[in-house]
Parts: C-alpha cells; sequence; structure tokens
C-alpha cells in the first residue's frame, strides 16, 4: 500500500466560494436542485418576470458545490455561444444587516471583473451597449472601427450609458473602463472605495455634499440596481450563500428582515434577475418567520431540499474523486474493487439508512485513504485546528484585506468579542448615522464610528456631523474614532 500516490484526493472537502470549480462533481448528486436553479436561470433569461429559489439543506450537504456547478454550467455554455451570456454573482452572506448593499455592491462588482474567455463580463455587457449606440454590427466583439469612433464621441457614449443606467457618475466611470483609462481608480469607484477628492476630479464624478448625512448603504444600492439595468436582457443571477450568517448574536429578525426586503427589491426592481438563497436547514423556521410575507412570494418563490447522498451516490462520488487523480487510476485498473485502495465495508459503515452529507463523507475518505498508505495520522485537536485556522486566516487578511474588509471585519468581530469576553455590554441602537457600532452596560454607553475614508473631504464631513451630534443624542466621552493604519 506505500506504492500508493502521496497526493489524497480527499484531502478537500470544504469548496471555499463558488468561484472556486468544483471537485468530483457527480451531476446526479443534488439533480432536482440544480434543475429548479436551471428553471430559474431560464424564466430570467426570458425576460418576463424575475424568479427565485430558496435551497436548503444540512451542514456539509453541497450548496456552496451546487452554486459552484451552476457557475461552470454558465460560463462553460458562454464559451460555446457568446450570446448566451448570463451574469453570475456569487453572494456569501459574511456581513452585517447595516452592510448588507454595500456587501453585494462589493461582490457583484467582483463578479464583473471575472474573465470568461479572455474578457471579463462587464467588458462584455459595456461592448455589447456600444454597439448598440454605435450600429457597429452584430457579434460579441466590439470592432476596433466602432471603439476609434466610441473614443471620438465619448461624451455621447457617457450620455447614452447615463440614459440606460440612470446614473451620471456610474455612466462616466463606465465610460472609462470602456476605454481603458483610469482602470485602477474606477474600478476602486465602481466597488464603493472612498476615493481622495484629487482622484475624483481625475475621474470627473460629481460628489455630494459632504456636509449631508452619508447614505452609503442608499448609494450601493442605487449602483448594484443600475448595473442591473445595464446587464437586461441578459440574465442576472444572484446567489447568496449562508443566510444564516446574518444572525448577531442570537438575533434573526434584524437580519433575516432586512435579507428580505433587500431582495424582494432587487426582485420588484428587474424582471431579469434570478435570485438564488441558500441556508441550512435548521435556520429554516427562523427565516421564514421573520422575513415579511410579501418578501417571502418574491424571493423564495420555489424550494427544493439538498437531500444526503445514499450509499449508491456516495459510491459514485468516491470513485470520481479517485479517477481524478492520474496516477492512482493507473493503479486502480489492476484490482477489481471499483473503489480501491478503499474498503467497500468501511464505505458501508458510515452511510446511515437516512445518508450522509459529502463532506462528513470525504472527511472519512480521507482518513480511509491515508490509512491504506500506511500514513495514518492521528485527526487535529480542536485547539490545533483553530490554531491553524486563526493563523492562516490572520496571514491571508494583513496581505490581501483592504480597508472596506476591515470594516466588514469589525461590524462583525466587535460585537462577538464583547459577547465572548462575558462583560455586561449589550449592542444598542446608534445615536447618530455616522455611529456603526454602540454597545451600553453598567450604565455606561459605547459609541464606536468607522473612519476608514480615503476622502478627506468626506471624512471631515463626516466628523463636523458627528461634533454637531455630541451634547445631544451622544455624548462624546462614549465616541470612539477607528481608523485603519494605513490610512
Amino acid at each position: 500500500m506505500n506504492a500508493l500516490p502521496a497526493l489524497n484526493p480527499f484531502q478537500g472537502s470544504v469548496l471555499p466560494d463558488a468561484r472556486h470549480d468544483p471537485e468530483g462533481d457527480v451531476e446526479r448528486i443534488n439533480a432536482e436542485a440544480f434543475e429548479a436553479c436551471l428553471q430559474a436561470v431560464e424564466q430570467a433569461r426570458a425576460g418576463r418576470q424575475s424568479a427565485s429559489v430558496l435551497l436548503n439543506g444540512v451542514p456539509g450537504s453541497g450548496k456552496t458545490h451546487l452554486l459552484a456547478r451552476l457557475r461552470v454550467h454558465l460560463e462553460d455554455r458562454i464559451r460555446r455561444d457568446p450570446g448566451a451570456l448570463a451574469i453570475f454573482v456569487y453572494v456569501r452572506l459574511d456581513t452585517t444587516p447595516r452592510r448588507l448593499w454595500r456587501h453585494l455592491r462589493e461582490q457583484v462588482v467582483e463578479d464583473l471583473r471575472r474573465e470568461i474567455g479572455e474578457r471579463s463580463c462587464l467588458e462584455r455587457l459595456l461592448e455589447r451597449r456600444v454597439k448598440t449606440f454605435t450600429d457597429a454590427g452584430s457579434g460579441d466583439g466590439l470592432p476596433g472601427a466602432s471603439l476609434q469612433r466610441a473614443k471620438g464621441d465619448e461624451e455621447d457614449i457617457t450620455e447614452f450609458l447615463d440614459q440606460t443606467v440612470k446614473d451620471r457618475n456610474l455612466a462616466t466611470i463606465l465610460t472609462h473602463l470602456l476605454l481603458a483609462r483610469h482602470r485602477l481608480e474606477a474600478r476602486a469607484w465602481l466597488r464603493g472605495d472612498s476615493l481622495p477628492e484629487s482622484v475624483l476630479e481625475r475621474l470627473g464624478v460629481i460628489t455630494s455634499d459632504p456636509e449631508e448625512d452619508e447614505d452609503a448603504e442608499g448609494r450601493a444600492r442605487r449602483v448594484v440596481l443600475a448595473l442591473c439595468r445595464l446587464a437586461k436582457p441578459s440574465p442576472f443571477i444572484m446567489c447568496f450563500d449562508q443566510i444564516e450568517a446574518l444572525e448577531v448574536e442570537g438575533d434573526k429578525k434584524t437580519g433575516f428582515e432586512a435579507f428580505g426586503r433587500m431582495g424582494a427589491g432587487l426582485h420588484d426592481h428587474a424582471d431579469h434577475l434570478a435570485l438564488i438563497s441558500c441556508i441550512q436547514t435548521a435556520h429554516l423556521n427562523g427565516l421564514t418567520q421573520y422575513v415579511r410575507g410579501a418578501d417571502r412570494d418574491r424571493v423564495f418563490k420555489a424550494r427544493s431540499e439538498l437531500k444526503p447522498l445514499n450509499l449508491d451516490q456516495a459510491q459514485a462520488l468516491v470513485r470520481q474523486r479517485l479517477d481524478a487523480v492520474a496516477e492512482l487510476a493507473q493503479l486502480r485498473e489492476k484490482h477489481k474493487s471499483p473503489l480501491w485502495p478503499l474498503q467497500e465495508k468501511d464505505l458501508q459503515a458510515i452511510i446511515p439508512p437516512e445518508g450522509c452529507p459529502a463532506r462528513p463523507l470525504i472527511t472519512h475518505c480521507r482518513d480511509f485513504y491515508e490509512r491504506a498508505r500506511g500514513t495514518e495520522v492521528p485527526p487535529e485537536t480542536t485547539g490545533e485546528f483553530l490554531e491553524r485556522t486563526w493563523t492562516e486566516r490572520r496571514e491571508k487578511q494583513l496581505q490581501e484585506g483592504t480597508e472596506t474588509d476591515a470594516d466588514g471585519i469589525l461590524h462583525t468581530a466587535l460585537p462577538d468579542a464583547l459577547r465572548l469576553s462575558g462583560t455586561a455590554w449589550q449592542r444598542a441602537d446608534p445615536p447618530a448615522a455616522d455611529v456603526e457600532l454602540s454597545f451600553a452596560g453598567d450604565g455606561r454607553s459605547l459609541n464606536i464610528s468607522l473612519c476608514n475614508h480615503g476622502n478627506m473631504t468626506s471624512l471631515a464631513g463626516r466628523l463636523r456631523r458627528l461634533r454637531g451630534a455630541t451634547g445631544q443624542r451622544l455624548s462624546a466621552s462614549s465616541l470612539v474614532l477607528v481608523r485603519h493604519p494605513r490610512l
């Protein structure tokens, strides 16, 4: 057995997100749920009314895997037929109810930038729109002569895009991207980053009055809906994963209500959207209880449950994983057992009558494979797992994290840190619009304002508003300003 390849086919049991290609995809697993997703996409493609599907399953049942399968299916179709363009957006809801639209904006921009056949979805959308304006012929690509005309008619192109997206600043940014100009700054604006005045002036966007109350959520909502308009008539598929993550300190109501309102707003805005939502079965009752009935009718029109694998499905998944390793496949040809080097009896022992979710199945098979190689190692302790995970995530955040990411992390982490500390502090309603987090306990209050603005005018406006609020609704001694070290 020591001749077995060191590469363990079952090493990866968790798909990080739907932007990664799924390993060991067996089409007949969760086929009904996948078909429900395809029907939603086709309804959105028809453009008569937006569609929606709610998927539920136990942890490890393959919800994220199913979304990744859908993405691969759509991208393969686009490669075969560029006219079948579909926009796939993956949104893992690791955010807070107060940042839902901002989080969605970031994820929409992330996926619009994803390349399919060496061109991004956003490039394809812009080229198609400009073709309509320049009457440059058919096909998915933008002819060079048409692009030259677009450069010559830049103001007209911006005006045309403004009529489509109904947002002058966004139309200006899209024009920059179309003409391959100021790309980094334009993408940062599109994502929602706070930019210095000098950059905004170079981009030619109009800034709001810094004395006005900032409405970052409202701005994000406008941009998301405008990008939806840009995509029409192509179907716009938004996949919301891990809705249960919106629970804050056990509060299901606030997060689920906010999600329902957002989903219903998207549904009512357009007729070419497919909203696909995933939640763990244990949280399903809370979701249906706290999302308003009218919103449920829009966001969860169809439902499908991802069921545990039976023995036949489990064996098919195991064989697919084993066959994916070329070196191992050659060795397997010499053995009669279809599961070699695993033992069929081991697999039967871990599949109960009600079935087994895919993730624990793969974890068991990873250990079976190491045992067959004679290199079985003891499983990680809880402490070892937490230490390793903490180190990996910390290093990744230090290397790749942005100031915008930091805002989202603090929104989630600070309430949890206070709760775990065992103090008497509890969440409270913020006394001012520029206060993101508020806590109260032992007769005291703590108000935190996140000041990660790259734009100094916007930052100055926030500070003036905070100063104006002190002494009225806000105690100056309770106020803490937080700003990222990079800024």
